[in-house]
């Protein structure tokens, strides 16, 4: 694995976090990408494209979600098994665990939500702020040499 990547990007056959055990189906938005689940995420489960920045957030306040490995949708995505406390399951008929695709099984349709990860770049134009929402020229005030400037700036 090259040094920077992900563990979405590792294919080790061992790895709990590896695109080989989590992940579920190649990308709605790009070509290469592979939606992976992030074990790591819960109880607010997320898959995660592993090269463009979709996100999709799916099964709130699950207890887990697994991967089938063997078993593969007609649609071509990797079959998740879902489980829930008795207490918190979001099922219609009250089930605490169940098996499907994400994209077609319709028990599972409302509880997945596609998302775009929004980066904030910071422009380099803009003049710092302080604290008090004044914009400053940049570099520090001088301090007064004697102490009665010091306490009149202080007070001003």
């Amino acid at each position: 694995m090259k040094k920077g990547n992900g563990c979405n990007n590792c294919s080790h056959p061992n790895c709990a976090y590896s695109l080989n055990t989590n992940g579920v189906s190649s990308c709605v938005e790009c070509e290469l990408g592979v939606l992976v689940l992030d074990p790591s995420s819960g109880p607010k489960w997320k898959l995660g494209c592993n090269r463009c920045d979709i996100i999709i957030n799916l099964f709130e306040d699950a207890q887990k979600i697994a991967v089938i490995d063997e078993e593969v949708c007609e649609c071509g995505a990797q079959l998740v098994t879902v489980e829930y406390k008795s207490d918190k399951t979001k099922f219609a008929d009250d089930r605490t665990e169940m098996s499907g695709c994400i994209f077609c099984s319709p028990h599972f349709s409302n509880l997945v939500e596609k998302h775009k990860a929004v980066s904030f770049a910071r422009s380099n134009n803009r003049r710092p702020v302080r604290p008090n929402n004044r914009v400053t020229r940049g570099g520090a005030r001088p301090k007064p040499k004697d102490k009665m400037a010091q306490l009149a700036a202080y007070f001003v």
